[in-house]
């Protein structure tokens, strides 16, 4: 699932309960630019672990790569994420016990971080990756999605990707029932 943070999801309050029973099911969460828009951090799983600043204008401009052996940075450059003008919207000041994977140099304020959440995978950016991949098509950008969306296949079934920030919704799915026949009965 992606989500971008500055969309309004009516969210009755029930976001963070099924974001995590979907991640606890082994999937992937991804949420651009979280707390700036319609719902609070403590709208989404471990957001209340949070803490952000919005900074744009001018935003953030200058990536630096705190974790470059994560394999949500395998292919990732620091000049390919900075010089977006704005590369990033904000800044996440308080980080929980989310591992860092990028900051914007100045240590305390994080703009990229990922935690296991039962079996899947929760990840937190402050990254314009929607605004980039809509204006240009960024290799970097895309590499970044491409190493959050590979985390999230523990099945081909189960992949569920769902990019609300920009209105499109691309996939999602369910565990498909296995049967075995033979004997006339079902197994799952």
């Amino acid at each position: 699932v992606w989500l971008d943070g500055f969309s309004n999801y009516g969210n009755d309050g029930s976001l963070n309960a099924k974001l995590n029973g979907f991640l606890s099911g082994g999937g992937t969460v991804l949420v651009q630019s979280p707390g700036f828009g319609t719902e609070s951090l403590s709208s989404y799983p471990l957001g209340n672990t949070l803490a952000g600043n919005y900074t744009y204008p001018p935003g953030e401009n200058l990536i630096r790569i705190v974790n470059p052996g994560h394999p949500l940075n395998t292919g990732v450059t620091q000049s390919g994420l900075s010089g977006w003008n704005a590369s990033a919207a904000g800044v996440f000041t308080a980080n929980g016990a989310f591992t860092v994977l990028a900051d914007n140099g100045a240590g305390a304020e994080t703009i990229s971080l990922v935690q296991t959440v039962g079996a899947g995978t929760l990840v937190y950016t402050q990254l314009g990756i929607s605004q980039r991949l809509s204006n240009a098509s960024d290799p970097i950008a895309l590499q970044f999605l491409g190493n959050v969306i590979q985390t999230s296949v523990p099945e081909p079934a189960m992949l569920g990707l769902v990019m609300l920030g920009i209105g499109t919704v691309v996939a999602a799915g369910r565990p498909r029932d296995r049967r075995v026949c033979g004997s006339g009965s079902d197994r799952r």
